[in-house]
């Protein structure tokens, strides 16, 4: 019972546990702080559901840096800043926001079968489409390690895979952290010959991260390791399984015109790791080795990334391929002309192409059957009578591979707000990076 008396009736006072208290802080102050976190450019995943509205802030920030910022921010104003944790209960319940850290993505299978188990609501089905699943990465596993083992000076093992979108400049000016960044990729591939890391770097004022994309800069890297190793005969690529950038008519077309210009070449074989499981933790090392590099320094251009690079390994400088347009191509322009309907890519897990058989590929099924499945994409041909008929499979000189050039569209990314924020940033730049980014702007706006 609640004895405390009033002291002058000597009544007893009334209870007052389980009263809402009124709200202390105003809608003011926490629209601020509001404003401030809305004020942080953010960007999507590297890999993300087409249904997810999550939005990633770049990986230099943390909730204890915006903070400060916002603290700063306050002083100049001359507001009283509130406290830290009522800043990070904004940021943790109002906003779908994380910081873009480098980690391993979780096997979807995997993790619904493992909280089933948990919540005991697993079933036959749910079973069975688990075990097949961890047969078919244990199969693949093997493949990898057969591949790592058997390996040859003419055969080259080439582990493929696009890093985080990189945003700059990135420094510790406090201002440009509220700014729109150049976004920048790096398609890193290892060769098991030498040990060699080769990286293509282009901008978003350039192209994006498109199959079309993806392609001209693999082709990129291909030409130079067969340029480093003329020994080579046979190559094997492994890359993860995304259909868009790696599984794709795309990638046949630029695969076989590459062997068409390297007759030396025999064979190439694409394989692909299974959905939630990695076969290329080679790459995801290096580019853990890059981000680690990238922390203790400024980088304001492409060209100072590109710097860094050459930095990150002491004892062997990476090789960095400074993408050019003219390198993209139009791929898809030729892929429409042939039959790649025919082969099923999001269910492949190996895909050949042999040297001679422009218009024959060959591949596995998701199951990992010992057996290649034979396709032939001959294009159509017009008869006489205006009708479409099939060429004859064995008729490979009837058309030729004819790449066109990408098209020179200026990229929907790069709006004139990101210019405008990127031209800011001028001022504290080196003036070889100032220089470097005039110059793509200015390509950018005369395309």
């Amino acid at each position: 019972m609640y004895t405390r008396k009033k002291v002058i009736q000597e009544i007893p006072q009334s209870d007052k546990r389980g009263r809402s208290t009124k709200d202390r802080i105003s809608k003011k102050d926490k629209d601020i702080i509001r404003q401030h976190i809305e004020s942080f450019p953010s960007v999507d995943a590297h890999y993300c559901k087409k249904d997810s509205n999550k939005k990633y802030l770049e990986p230099s920030l943390n909730i204890q840096k915006m903070y400060e910022l916002y603290a700063e921010m306050c002083n100049e104003k001359q507001i009283i800043p509130q406290k830290l944790s009522m800043y990070r209960d904004i940021f943790n319940f109002q906003f779908n926001l994380e910081f873009l850290q480098p980690k391993t993505d979780r096997c979807d299978v995997c993790e619904e079968y493992r909280l089933a188990k948990k919540e005991k609501t697993l079933n036959e089905e749910m079973e069975t489409a688990y075990q097949s699943h961890v047969s078919k990465k244990v199969i693949m596993r093997q493949e990898r390690k057969n591949d790592t083992k058997t390996q040859t000076t003419n055969c080259a093992v080439i582990c493929f895979d696009l890093e985080n979108v990189i945003n700059l400049p990135k420094s510790d000016v406090s201002i440009l952290f509220y700014k729109q960044k150049l976004n920048v990729y790096n398609l890193t591939a290892h060769c098991s010959i030498s040990k060699e890391v080769y990286c293509a770097i282009w901008p978003e004022t350039m192209c994006g991260r498109s199959g079309n994309d993806l392609s001209s800069a693999l082709v990129q890297i291909l030409e130079k390791v067969v340029s480093n190793h003329p020994e080579i005969n046979e190559i094997i690529t492994w890359s993860d399984s995304c259909v868009p950038q790696n599984r794709n008519s795309l990638v046949s077309v630029a695969v076989t015109d590459f062997l068409t210009r390297y007759p030396n070449i025999r064979m190439i074989t694409m394989k692909y790791s299974i959905t939630g499981h990695s076969c290329i933790q080679v790459v995801d090392n290096i580019h853990s080795r890059i981000e680690k590099a990238m922390k203790v320094t400024d980088i304001w251009s492409p060209l100072s990334f590109m710097r860094l690079l050459l930095k990150v390994e002491r004892r062997k400088s990476f090789c960095v391929i400074n993408m050019k347009a003219a390198y993209f191509k139009n791929y898809k322009k030729t892929a429409s002309v042939f039959k790649y309907d025919k082969i099923l890519y999001t269910k492949i897990c190996q895909l050949r192409f042999i040297q001679g058989e422009k218009f024959k590929l060959q591949y596995k099924i998701i199951d990992h059957s010992t057996e290649f499945i034979t396709v032939y994409v001959n294009p159509p041909k017009l008869t006489r009578t205006g009708k479409q008929s099939i060429v004859n499979k064995d008729n490979s000189s009837i058309a030729n591979f004819v790449i066109a050039p990408a098209e020179n569209i200026k990229t929907k990314s790069v709006t004139a707000n990101k210019i405008k924020h990127i031209e800011f940033a001028y001022k504290w730049m080196p003036l070889e990076d100032q220089q470097y980014m005039r110059c793509l702007i200015s390509e950018f706006k005369n395309k």
